[in-house]
């Protein structure tokens, strides 16, 4: 992984100089922002694939820590299956060896839909954690007339260990 990636750039340049040695040490710790990835979490774009590609960075790199700064992070969380296993369900999946940690202040929010089933996070891997901040659905806005069973979390596969804490 890109170590300019594991911290955001403003993060970086707080602590610039004299503390240089930090960096190589949140490196190391495989800790990774999600906004580094590109996500904007203004409540208005699509910040599915950044979350993910920072998610899969972390995954690559044998584990690590996806964090998701204060913000409104809209998720794409229809899929074309509802096969639990399938990248193509829709939301974000947390794979194994992998922490996302979402700051209090930060939200991760179902894009609007009329589908009668989604998820926003999929857990799909063994050692895996999601902490912090607040999952929301998309009920008041929800477009459809069949209904909607939307998950905010779920667990699929042979995971163990997964751990999901301080969300609301």
């Amino acid at each position: 992984p890109d170590p300019d990636k594991c911290m955001a750039a403003s993060d970086y340049n707080a602590f610039k100089g004299a503390h240089e040695d930090l960096r190589d040490e949140i490196y190391r710790m495989r800790f990774y922002n999600a906004k580094s990835y590109g996500a904007f979490g203004n409540g208005s774009a699509d910040d599915t694939s950044e979350i993910q590609d920072a998610l899969n960075a972390a995954s690559t790199a044998g584990g690590g820590t996806v964090y998701v700064p204060e913000g409104t992070y809209m998720i794409a969380s229809v899929g074309s299956t509802r096969d639990c296993y399938s990248p193509r369900q829709g939301g974000i999946s947390i794979p194994a060896n992998v922490h996302l940690m979402l700051a209090p202040g930060a939200t991760l929010k179902a894009i609007t839909n009329s589908s009668d089933f989604y998820n926003i996070v999929r857990m799909d891997g063994s050692n895996s954690r999601l902490s912090g901040g607040v999952i929301q659905g998309e009920r008041a806005t929800h477009t459809g007339s069949t209904g909607e069973w939307g998950y905010g979390i779920s667990i699929c596969g042979p995971a163990n260990n997964v751990t999901v804490d301080n969300i609301v």
